[in-house]
């Protein structure tokens, strides 16, 4: 079946197992994930460009011709342009570079919820290989059982029972195997897809040794990518009310260029200048919409900021509870093999039923599987911690990581 899986994903049969971080580092490289994280960069970088200090002076040329006798022509060509009194452009500026310091934070935070999803599925994959090896494994024990009973039938030393009932019995357990074969090759199709190449097993990084609890809620409280993006756009919406504050400030405007008059008979025109000001006089706008959005905007994150912390340090609390909780897997209390070949020995010597051998075969395969499900279990706990810290110690994926913020 394994041949006929790697057949069907496309992969090589017989091929080695691909390693995680080469599995994380394709699905990082992917076409996908990296156009994903090209809109995320382009999203930051939009919010962080600041607003310009002056707007663009303005450039006019003017033309005046009076009528009659007295007739005169004036062109004049002047340039304008707009103080901010209030520099609500620098403020706006300020805004954009504490956002733009952001925007790592960002990046890291989007590629950290990536990794933890794929990371999930390659658990998944993993695990699901693991338990299918143990469903052959006892699928295994029945059809060789069932062979030796039927040569024992055929040769007159066995009744045709014993071999029926392993018959019934390994016939039941085809639909199991069937299930978990396709549900591994679900697995592994979903992650050939989401890494762009076929491949026929995988293998895991190796568990990074547990941190205290107290390290954990310290590395978590000290560089965290969403307390830092938060308390930075906290910081940039602060800087967001102020510009709104500002621009009930006036604004100025200084006019100034040069101007040709020429006589009412069409003579030579004679140059000259002219100079000018226009100052807004804050009556009736006072901006407060604006300044009370933009106040909203700061207490929202602010308590994003205070809401951060605390789901923080419950998910790393109960991520790193779970992974002490469960500890080393218990390592089986007796060799598979050995326990089989005894309960062979005690049915030859009539010591034992077909029926309780087959409880022996059921009690192997669900023990087999269950020590699958705790390797499983605790690796999903460690896991999910350095998902809590969006943090990941293993240092192959760190490499393939790196790269990908780059």
């Amino acid at each position: 079946m394994a041949a006929l899986t790697a057949l069907l994903l496309g992969a090589e049969p017989g091929q080695p197992p691909v390693p995680e971080a080469e599995l994380l580092s394709r699905f990082l490289g992917h076409p996908t994930t990296t156009a994903t994280l090209r809109s995320l960069r382009a999203t930051a970088d939009a919010r962080s460009a600041g607003a310009a200090v002056l707007p663009n002076p303005e450039l006019s040329y003017r033309h005046e011709e009076a009528r009659g006798s007295a007739g005169a022509r004036t062109d004049a060509v002047t340039a304008n342009i707009t103080i901010d009194l209030g520099f609500v452009g620098a403020a706006r500026t300020a805004a954009g570079a504490l956002r733009a310091d952001a925007t790592p934070y960002a990046l890291r935070l989007a590629i950290s919820e990536l990794v933890c999803s794929f990371r999930e599925s390659v658990l998944d994959a993993a695990t699901a290989e693991a338990e299918l090896a143990s469903v052959r494994t006892a699928h295994e024990r029945l059809t060789r059982l069932g062979d030796q009973l039927d040569a024992l039938v055929q040769a007159g030393e066995s009744a045709g029972y014993d071999r029926d009932r392993v018959a019934l019995a390994r016939s039941a357990h085809r639909l199991d195997l069937l299930e978990f074969e396709a549900d591994a090759a679900r697995l592994l199709g979903r992650l050939a897809a989401l890494t762009g190449g076929p491949f026929d097993a995988l293998t895991l990084e190796p568990l990074a040794p547990l941190p205290t609890l107290d390290d954990a809620l310290a590395a978590a409280g000290s560089d965290h990518p969403r307390l830092r993006l938060a308390a930075l756009e906290q910081r940039a919406a602060r800087r967001d009310a102020d510009a709104a504050s500002r621009e009930v400030a006036p604004d100025l405007s200084i006019q100034g260029g040069g101007r040709w008059d020429a006589p009412p008979e069409g003579g030579r025109a004679t140059p000259g200048f002219e100079v000018g000001a226009t100052v807004e006089l804050p009556l009736f706008d006072h901006n407060r919409r604006a300044i009370r959005e933009a106040e909203a905007e700061e207490e929202a994150w602010r308590a994003e900021v205070a809401r951060a912390a605390g789901e923080l340090e419950a998910e790393v609390r109960a991520a790193w509870g779970a992974a002490a909780a469960l500890g080393e897997p218990t390592p089986l209390p007796a060799d598979p093999d050995r326990v089989w070949a005894a309960a062979l020995q005690r049915y030859a010597g009539a010591e034992a039923s077909v029926d309780d051998l087959l409880q022996v075969a059921r009690d192997l395969e669900q023990a087999e599987r269950a020590q699958a499900r705790s390797v499983d279990a605790r690796r999903s706990a460690h896991l999910a911690l350095a998902c809590a810290l969006a943090n990941f110690d293993e240092p192959n994926l760190h490499s393939a990581i790196d790269e990908a913020i780059r």
